[in-house]
This record gives C-alpha cells, sequence and structure tokens, in this order.
C-alpha cells in the first residue's frame, strides 16, 4: 500500500527506459463508483493526462484551494480533464471540479496534504500533485509517496474533512460541472 518517491536523471537509462511508476493510475483504474480528488495545487497545466486512467462513467470530484480571482483558468482546467476522458465513459460520468475560494477564506479552510477516495470506500494519502503522479509530458520522471490509510478512525477523519470543504465550495457557487447541464 506504498509507491515510493524516485526522481533522478537515471530513470529513463537503459534498463529502466519506458518504464515508470503507475500505483497512481492503476488507483484511479481501479474506481467503479467514484474518485474524489483533494489536491490544493490541481490547476497544473500538466497533470490531466490522469484522466485517461478512467475506465468506466465515474463521478469525478476534484476538490482544491484556490483564488476566484481565476476563474477561468479553472474552467479551462475542468475542460481539458473532461476531455481526457474517453468519449465511451463520458456519457455516464460527471466531473465536478471546485474550489474553496482563498480569497474569500484566506487560509481557514487550507489543506496542503492531498488525497484519493477510491469508490468511498479507500483514501490514500498522497505525496504530491497530480502532475508528480503521472509522465503525460516531457521531462517528468517522478512519482512520490502514496499510502492507503486503513485505520478506520484516520479514514473518517478525512472523509469528514473532504466533506466540509466540499459543502463549502459548493455552497459558495465555486463548483464546475461538466457535462454541461
Amino acid at each position: 500500500n506504498y509507491a515510493m518517491y524516485y526522481n533522478s536523471d537515471n530513470w529513463d537509462d537503459a534498463q529502466q527506459k519506458g518504464i515508470r511508476p503507475t500505483y497512481y493510475e492503476n488507483l484511479i483504474k481501479s474506481a467503479t463508483e467514484s474518485i474524489k480528488i483533494w489536491d490544493p495545487w490541481a490547476t497544473n497545466t500538466q497533470d490531466d493526462g490522469i484522466m485517461e486512467s478512467i475506465t468506466c462513467g465515474l463521478e469525478i470530484v476534484i476538490l482544491t484551494n484556490l483564488s476566484s480571482d481565476n476563474i477561468e483558468k479553472h474552467k479551462l482546467y475542468a475542460n481539458r480533464l473532461w476531455e481526457k476522458i474517453a468519449d465511451e465513459y463520458k456519457e455516464d460520468s460527471v466531473l465536478k471540479y471546485c474550489y474553496v475560494d482563498s480569497r474569500k477564506y484566506g487560509k481557514k479552510y487550507y489543506l496542503h496534504d492531498r488525497f484519493l477516495i477510491v469508490d468511498d470506500s479507500r483514501v490514500f494519502l498522497i505525496g504530491a500533485s497530480l502532475s508528480m503522479q503521472v509522465s503525460h509530458y516531457d521531462g517528468l520522471t517522478a512519482t512520490t509517496g502514496i499510502y492507503e490509510l486503513t485505520e478506520a478512525e484516520d479514514i473518517r477523519i478525512v472523509k469528514e474533512k473532504f466533506r466540509h470543504s466540499y459543502l463549502i465550495a459548493e455552497n459558495d457557487g465555486t463548483i464546475i460541472v461538466k457535462p454541461d447541464p
């Protein structure tokens, strides 16, 4: 239940050519109902490839902490994420990209750590943002630690805090849903 951090100029050496960590992608592929990604840095322009790992219709929720000053950037990013989902899964999928407005709340609801919740049952502490979990662009040759939470109380706390922040984002109207209603 752990993936290591590995970042080296030697990652693509002769013995490792073409091999890269796939644990995060495999977790996404294992989802049958939903994935929830809680990542304060989820607007990195290089991380949209993770949506290519979806293998069925899902409810996809991405929750982040960003300023409403960047609403156009949020919309572009959400659209790019949606476009990466295979067409055959879009009809049965919904993507909710939402953020707690740091301009409005400051650091009151700020999260630094990242989490992945698969099918509302498995919870993972993720070492770094999406862009460091998949190498879908030149120059990225790393992954970061991924740890599966196994204690019931830890899982409950993460899910409860996720829901609390999600409701704040949703009630503020700071949610972007794809496909368009």
